[in-house]
């Protein structure tokens, strides 16, 4: 993504299937969701290719309404958003890694 990664405290995380997962540095910077620009800090993690949104950023949002049904999230007066589905290939690829 061409991000500048800056050193962190955070040397890993706990993930949501309870995996830890190393983190290299953050970057930070200025995400467009739903039209809306927002600064964040994004850890960075070399075996992860995407974003995995963080309860600090959520709640860092303001109010949020989460559409399961149509796959869809609106944070605070912005548009609704569509969430990208992961492959089950992906999903199989991260199960592996959690498995050695």
């Amino acid at each position: 993504m061409g991000w500048k990664i800056h050193a962190h405290r955070t040397k890993e995380v706990s993930v949501a299937n309870n995996d830890i997962m190393s983190v290299i540095g953050a970057a930070y910077v200025i995400l467009n969701v739903g039209g809306k620009d927002t600064e964040s800090e994004i850890l960075i993690a070399p075996e992860l290719d995407g974003l995995i949104l963080g309860l600090d950023w959520l709640y860092s949002q303001g109010r949020i309404r989460w559409d399961f049904a149509q796959s869809k999230i609106k944070l605070g007066d912005t548009e609704f958003v569509k969430l990208r589905e992961e492959t089950r290939q992906c999903y199989d690829q991260t199960m592996l890694r959690g498995a050695r």
